[in-house]
């Protein structure tokens, strides 16, 4: 009889347990080198960048920076609302009865009304209030004139700009400087306001804690969102990429 037919089936080893660790360890390289790729593509790119957002203890400059967005439509309608407040200077005479009397004609009113040559006072009281609201501070300068240093104009100061010294308690201030168009000013503490909101709890003698400063990890969600979302739609809501991986994951 003859041989009309040979099946030949092959049954290769199973591989050794030291052989199956090298292969889970060789396809973790492989997903972990895609993934390191994908985060050098997203760092070649600049889609987030180190200036972007306020992180976690933003400065005063990069609050003002983020006067925009949806911060600047919440921090403008309270500014608006705080300049078209109405203002009053009253007396309060000594006595038992303390009886308060309205002031009509004062230096203070005259200039709270017209501040100096290039602020109406409107304009002062809304970029005080908008100062506060983004960064917790404000500081007007109250220049003073003649002999007895009355102040004859106010000038708001940039609060990015600003920085103060206090005595050996922390608490008082003895001496502001600020730094105007590369010119850095000393002023005593007599000829400036400080505004600030409180600082929170413990020893925060200084204040400043804004609303935008508590709000920093919201609006740097915000931001990225928008970013992410802005770069999708650039790109024809499509990857330039494909993602491959030789065998079954």
């Amino acid at each position: 009889m003859g041989l009309t037919s040979l099946n030949l089936r092959y049954n290769p080893a199973l591989p050794s347990p030291g052989e199956l660790f090298s292969q889970a360890e060789t396809k973790a390289r492989a997903v972990e080198h895609v993934k390191m790729t994908l985060n050098d593509w997203l760092n070649m790119t600049g889609i987030v960048s180190d200036t972007d957002g306020l992180g976690s203890n933003p400065s005063a400059t990069r609050l003002l920076q983020n006067y925009q967005d949806w911060v600047y439509a919440a921090v403008s309608a309270i500014a608006g609302r705080v300049a078209n407040l109405e203002y009053y200077l009253q007396l309060k005479r000594p006595g038992r009865d303390g009886d308060v009397v309205d002031i009509e004609e004062h230096i203070l009113l005259e200039l709270l009304e017209d501040p100096n040559p290039i602020t109406t006072g409107k304009e002062l009281f809304w970029q005080t209030a908008a100062e506060i609201q983004l960064t917790g501070h404000a500081y007007w300068w109250m220049e003073p004139e003649g002999r007895v240093n009355a102040p004859v104009r106010i000038w708001r100061m940039p609060v990015e700009g600003m920085m103060s010294a206090f005595d050996n308690s922390g608490r008082m201030p003895v001496a502001y400087s600020c730094i105007v168009g590369g010119t850095q000013f000393t002023l005593p503490p007599d000829q400036v306001v400080h505004f600030r909101l409180p600082g929170g709890c413990g020893n925060a003698w200084h204040g400043g804690w804004s609303p935008l400063q508590a709000a920093a990890r919201a609006m740097d969600l915000n931001l990225f969102s928008q970013i992410y979302e802005a770069n999708f739609y650039r790109n024809n809501a499509r990857p330039d990429f494909i993602v491959s991986y030789p065998g079954k994951l």
